[in-house]
């Protein structure tokens, strides 16, 4: 018999796939109460909105994600089919590098698991794809190595948080409360017990509600509510596990005669010519998607970013670094893409990344905690797997074994890299620049 209620806070791609996957199994929840800082299902701060989202089974050598990457990319193509409409497009990955590659490197483990179906590109060969088929990359000759991985592409990430959103309000419309633009203050605890157990949580505005389970899957601002939780739970522990650190994103206008699927132009930046792209991605950080039928076309860049003090719920806008625009995002475009240099700037983001120390998710009970479970640390590279997170997710809600959750329980580092803070993550990691600064980044800019 149904009974028990669940208050999730964060409405993110965490969030919402657990909700979803609960309520599709008859979960013992008689009520479900979704608390989001911002609109639902589109909360402008959260890391899981905007336009695009990469999707790829690219790991080096880690099986645990090139096998979770490639059930994903196979969810994602009967997503397609079940609602009727194009989520996941299956562009292809383009991984390119200025230099040879070398053995032990991303891009090149990577390569070796997939190399059966990849397509090694070389500007040495005039009858390679990278001349003939990708011929944007080869005007400047700034790559010389790298491969096609056909089996990789996007997903329109704002569609699918709608379809979601839209699935659990018309199968189950009496289950679940939304609350957007609702701040939590704090957890309801009872400190009555051998440990502390959590009954709820606390609105800005002062409102209570309880509930018999609390899942908090709001990315980066978990730690507002984990920190001194109980004295197991120093702030300086929570934040050597995982933090926020922005990353720029822009969307560049491009003219009609690069990017029409009929355009006669020699570089023509339609799906098939310009697939999602690394662009020496491990040593630089640059990355893209396609150009969108209205003539978007995405950038962004994957680095260590600007660790973000999300305590007072800062407003992202404010600390976007708009000289990495015009130093950054325009060197970049001035040395390996120029035909789209001057193209204006229509949007700029911060993509919130809540890096965890090792780079893997944290979806799990927290320790010394009664009731409390955590699903955030998506750390850059979560939203890929979102039709298989809902089942892991779920499954450690409810105390259900679950293997692929074996590797996102919770973890602190060894003490020697809490004071470290190390942005090297596992042996897949492709973060361009590795702990750079954006000052960093900005000053070899300039040189």
């Amino acid at each position: 018999e149904k009974g028990k209620t669940l208050i999730v806070v964060g409405a993110g791609v965490f969030g919402l796939t657990c909700v979803l996957e609960l309520l599709k199994r008859g979960s013992l929840y008689k009520s479900i109460h979704v608390f989001d800082k911002g609109s639902i299902p589109h909360s402008e701060e959260s890391s899981s909105y905007d336009v695009s989202k990469i999707v790829r089974s690219d790991y080096a050598r880690d099986d645990f994600y090139v096998q979770l990457g490639n059930r994903a990319i196979k969810k994602w193509l009967e997503w397609n089919k079940e609602f009727n409409t194009t989520i996941y497009h299956d562009s292809g990955l383009v991984m390119l590098k200025k230099a040879e590659m070398k053995e032990g490197s991303y891009e090149r483990d990577s390569f070796e698991k997939i190399k059966t179906t990849a397509t090694r590109l070389s500007l040495e060969d005039p009858q390679n794809l990278l001349n003939t088929r990708f011929k944007a990359w080869s005007a400047t000759k700034q790559y010389k190595d790298g491969y096609f991985n056909p089996n990789a592409g996007w997903v329109e990430s704002a569609k699918i948080l709608t379809i979601l959103y839209n699935e659990i309000n018309s199968k189950f419309p009496s289950t679940v409360t939304w609350h957007p633009n609702t701040l939590i203050q704090s957890l309801i605890i009872n400190q009555n017990h051998q440990s502390p157990e959590v009954q709820g949580v606390l609105t800005m505005d002062k409102q209570s509600f309880k509930s018999d389970q609390v899942l908090l899957s709001c990315g980066a601002w978990t730690s507002n509510l984990l920190t001194n939780l109980t004295p197991q739970l120093p702030a300086h522990l929570i934040e050597s596990m995982f933090w926020a650190s922005g990353q720029p994103v822009i969307h560049l206008q491009l003219p009609k005669e690069l990017h029409l699927k009929n355009s006669q132009s020699n570089l023509n930046l339609s799906e098939h010519n310009f697939p999602v792209f690394f662009a020496d991605i491990s040593l630089t950080g640059w990355y893209g998607f396609p150009v969108l039928e209205n003539g978007l076309l995405k950038l962004g860049h994957h680095s260590a970013g600007i660790k973000v003090p999300v305590q007072n719920y800062p407003k992202l806008s404010n600390l976007f670094p708009t000289e990495f625009v015009n130093i950054g995002f325009r060197q970049f475009l001035s040395q390996s893409l120029p035909m789209l240099k001057d193209c204006p700037v229509v949007f700029q983001r911060l993509c919130l990344y809540t890096d965890t120390f090792d780079g893997d998710f944290l979806i799990t009970p927290v320790p010394s905690v009664q009731n409390l479970i955590v699903g955030t640390g998506g750390s850059g590279h979560a939203f890929k797997f979102c039709p298989v997170l809902g089942e892991i997710i779920a499954d450690v809600v409810e105390g259900k074994h679950n293997k692929d959750a074996e590797r996102f329980k919770w973890r602190v580092p060894e003490p020697k890299k809490i004071e470290e803070q190390t942005h090297t993550i596992g042996g897949w990691s492709n973060r361009g620049g590795g702990v750079q600064s954006f000052d960093q980044i900005l000053q070899s800019s300039k040189l």
